[in-house]
């Protein structure tokens, strides 16, 4: 890639991440709403699997969300002032972090394929449930924070491992490795 190229698809990264971080902090934020997202926002568990739990495999969003509220409380908050806005503003982050590598895992995999069709991509995510002139549903959408944690950031990580293997990342070669010996 040439330098014009690198600054373009660097601007478009940002682009990305800033608006789906403006999407989930303004527009649907992201906000502790029921009892499941109290119980999992601040239930830390420990990242081993646990025997006769409810769900003893369970490990990343039972790890990953307390995680994530914790930062927006110890790092957000004081800045802002505003607990639940620490909190929207740090699920936010993780799921615009999540979805920008998601996209740029795919334009490193399709980058013989024009810029634009990425961009359909991800407009896709928001336009192809779009039903009436309000009160749509758009891709990333859940009922309430903790499903973001349990299905959404999963999903979008499943995904960016994928097509990392699809690029030709380690994977490949741990498998190999593990069926030939």
């Amino acid at each position: 890639m040439n330098r014009k190229k690198i600054v373009i698809w660097s601007m478009f990264m940002g682009a990305i991440f800033v608006f789906v971080l403006m999407f989930f902090t303004q527009i649907h934020p992201i906000i502790i709403f029921d009892t499941d997202d109290w119980c999992y926002a601040y239930i830390h568990r420990s990242a081993l699997p646990l025997w006769k739990a409810w769900n003893p495999i369970r490990i990343f969003p039972e790890v990953f969300m307390p995680l994530v509220s914790m930062i927006g409380v110890y790092a957000f908050a004081p800045l802002t002032g505003d607990y639940f806005g620490a909190l929207t503003l740090s699920y936010a982050l993780s799921l615009a972090i999540a979805f920008t590598m998601l996209i740029y895992m795919l334009g490193r995999n399709f980058k013989t394929y024009p810029f634009w069709l990425i961009l359909f991509f991800i407009i896709c995510h928001f336009w192809i449930l779009r039903t009436t002139q309000n009160g749509n549903y758009y891709m990333l959408s859940t009922i309430d924070a903790c499903t973001y944690f349990f299905y959404v950031i999963p999903n979008l990580l499943n995904c960016i491992v994928v097509s990392w293997w699809m690029r030709g990342g380690g994977g490949g070669d741990i498998f190999h490795t593990c069926l030939v010996n």
